[in-house]
């Protein structure tokens, strides 16, 4: 017979309950009062003794998930479409943010750790433990994407298409044939890599005899490059004329294939264009530079605001 069969067998018709089934009856009935469990037994898994209301059962479910995230789970936590939906239910009984399971706001823990979900890496703060502190870090794509037919995974930086040049009021001016590096007129080059490059732009000079040299370069590295170079000499219209060269060189600053240089202009201090097509093909990391010069010692050669580099990165 049950405990509470026996129970109700001491209040029979005709029975005399004694003191003892009375005390009885008292022990085995939960008391609103006697039989809550605090907050702090409600947590302690030793106690089996006492009732829970449904507002002690969600602070339990909610300590549970923000002290598990920041303290107890360890290794690979895999997140399934129905933890998800059972999150999502507890939302707003336990005080969590709206959409918090898939938004997050960024901080910078103090005592940090790294755990993954899904694969990749996520940050939290060991010293405050919230849903709204985790921070997704993965340090790559999944699937990679191509952007303009390149390959990225997010792992490292690319770029697509980007251009450099003088800018605002300013000219480079060189009076030396010596050539010399063009501020503005350079970028960096990766191991592997292929890029286009277009030079467009226009120069001027003080004294018709007063030609340009333009060169191209690589500090730092190596690479192969292919295209050509032109400089206007003539803008008098309709027959605009000009020099153009073939550049096959990067290995040093005199290297035959590396510059072009022209022997004059058509009229002084007017602006004449100039510009290159190239390919070039990166072997090992380096700096990718234009130079500049003049056709004569100690007469000026100005290369004007304006002038670009547009670079697209090929592969």
């Amino acid at each position: 017979m049950a405990i509470r069969d026996n129970l109700k067998a001491y209040f029979h018709a005709g029975l005399r309950p004694t003191q003892a089934n009375f005390e009885e009856l008292i022990d085995k009935t939960v008391n609103l009062v006697d039989d809550k469990a605090n907050d702090s037994e409600s947590v302690d898994l030793t106690n089996d003794g006492k009732y829970i209301t449904p507002k002690t059962a969600n602070l339990i479910v909610k300590n549970f998930i923000l002290s598990g995230l920041s303290t107890s789970l360890t290794g690979v936590i895999t997140v399934t479409d129905k933890l998800i939906d059972a999150l999502s239910k507890l939302q707003n009984q336990i005080g969590l943010k709206q959409d918090s399971l898939k938004t997050y706001t960024a901080v910078s823990p103090t005592n940090a750790n790294l755990k993954t979900i899904d694969g990749n890496s996520i940050l939290y703060d060991l010293n405050n433990p919230t849903v709204t502190n985790i921070v997704p870090r993965a340090s790559k794509l999944i699937t990679p994407i191509k952007l303009n037919g390149i390959s990225f995974d997010g792992s490292t930086d690319i770029f697509v298409q980007k251009m450099v040049g003088i800018t605002g009021n300013n000219v480079f001016q060189n009076s030396s044939t010596l050539r010399a590096d063009v501020t503005g007129l350079s970028f960096s080059v990766l191991a592997g890599k292929k890029y286009k490059i277009e030079l467009i732009g226009d120069y001027q000079t003080t004294d018709l005899a007063t030609g340009v040299s333009l060169g191209f370069v690589i500090t730092g590295g190596t690479a192969n490059i292919k295209g050509y170079a032109t400089i206007e000499t003539s803008i008098s219209f309709p027959n605009n004329s000009g020099i153009k060269m073939s550049i096959t060189s990067l290995v040093s600053t005199t290297a035959p294939g590396s510059f072009i240089t022209s022997s004059g202009v058509s009229i002084i201090n007017a602006p004449h264009n100039l510009s290159a097509n190239l390919v070039l093909s990166c072997v090992t990391n380096g700096v990718f530079q234009v130079q500049w010069g003049s056709g004569v010692n100690t007469l000026p050669a100005t290369l004007n605001s304006g002038t670009i580099l547009i670079i697209t990165q090929l592969n």
